[in-house]
């Protein structure tokens, strides 16, 4: 008899919910969502469910906490799994499902990111370094943690003082099936640039669209297309407006489903990408997947692995000379634009839904059978 198992999400990313029905495969598996889309997701992020997931009624947003639910305990009680895998150190609920866990003999998973201070004011920041500490304590009981990239990993072990044998370096799945079976790219003189990151401050589109200006001198065919969504979208549009770049800049404003998304990407030669703090987007891998060039900031972590600088991308300090320069190597190098992107189609292949499913029933496994 398989394993039963319960995971607990923030929202129903649809890369989350096909992962569930992936796990279906090694578990008796359900994955239960706090919300369905966040505020600052498109509506077509939103895919059917299934039976296996389901948002949870009654849920609450608090800032700097995140998720709470009053109904999260019993509902876990009632599905009685022998594993639960739970997003968010910070999820108030998520404390009561933990120490019932341990009270019953079963596993209890704890899943995060970096945690970062950039954005929140100074009694935000401080506010959260409590946060931090409670809850460094409330689950230095936890039997795993899953990382979400090296970063998270140091921080895991050096701040909340779990042992190294209580981290895993993990990640999260992506749907990129059909972005794998997407061709190389052969080198032009009028590149497609794509930022598909959302238009906000820690993305730095202001910065993008500055790169891009100087870059589209040189090569006047260039065309860049942007993400529609973010606080800083008025602002863009502003820039492109008394830049003159309203005919070579677009927004991604046609897309209606998420089956849409690769064939975005399989018209971009190359992915830009300049946050100011990332813990690396999913767009990033789902570029890779799909063979472009990419051009990335120094500040976007979690990456090394599949980020290899001057081999398949090229990894640069936020200064607009050395983006433009790369952009231009992709344009007077022939054939580089398809050596990069062979090797990301290989460095993340690994990370599709499918084997990543596998990859964590393999860590939950080893540990749950001890």
């Amino acid at each position: 008899m398989k394993p039963k198992l319960l995971f607990i999400n923030n929202m129903a990313a649809p890369y989350q919910v096909k992962f569930c029905y992936a796990l279906q495969d090694y578990f008796e598996a359900e994955m239960w969502f706090y919300t369905h889309l966040e505020s600052n997701r498109p509506k077509w992020w939103s895919i059917p469910l299934g039976d296996k997931c389901k948002v949870l009624e009654g849920s609450k947003f608090h800032p700097i906490l995140n998720y709470s639910n009053p109904n999260l305990l019993s509902k876990t009680k009632d599905f009685d799994p022998d594993i639960v895998v739970a997003g968010g150190f910070f999820f108030p609920s998520q404390w009561q499902v933990k120490n019932w866990c341990k009270k019953n003999g079963k596993t209890y998973i704890a899943l995060g990111e970096r945690i970062s201070y950039v954005g929140y004011s100074k009694m935000g920041r401080l506010i959260k370094s409590l946060i931090k500490k409670c809850s460094a304590f409330l689950y230095k009981d936890i039997d795993l943690f899953l990382a979400m990239g090296e970063k998270p990993m140091e921080q895991a072990i050096n701040e909340f003082g779990l042992s190294r044998e209580k981290v895993v370096l993990a990640r999260y799945p992506q749907d990129i099936d059909t972005n794998l079976t997407h061709s190389l790219r052969e080198t032009t003189k009028a590149p497609v640039i794509i930022f598909p990151n959302r238009l906000d401050k820690s993305y730095n589109p202001l910065f993008a669209l500055e790169v891009f200006r100087v870059f589209n001198e040189k090569y006047p065919n260039s065309v860049l297309k942007m993400n529609e969504l973010g606080e800083m979208k008025e602002a863009c549009i502003d820039f492109i407006n008394k830049s003159n770049l309203s005919d070579n800049v677009q927004f991604l404003n046609g897309i209606t489903s998420w089956d849409d998304l690769p064939s975005v990407y399989k018209e971009a030669h190359i992915g830009l990408f300049t946050a100011t703090d990332s813990n690396g987007p999913n767009s990033l891998i789902e570029c890779m997947a799909s063979g472009t060039g990419i051009v990335l900031s120094d500040q976007i972590y979690n990456t090394e692995v599949y980020c290899k600088h001057d081999l398949n991308c090229y990894r640069l300090p936020l200064e607009v000379s050395k983006f433009v320069n790369a952009l231009e190597n992709y344009v007077l190098i022939d054939g580089l634009l398809k050596s990069h992107g062979k090797i990301s189609k290989e460095l993340v292949s690994e990370r599709s839904v499918i084997n990543t499913a596998k990859f964590y029933a393999d860590i939950i496994n080893n540990y749950h059978q001890r």
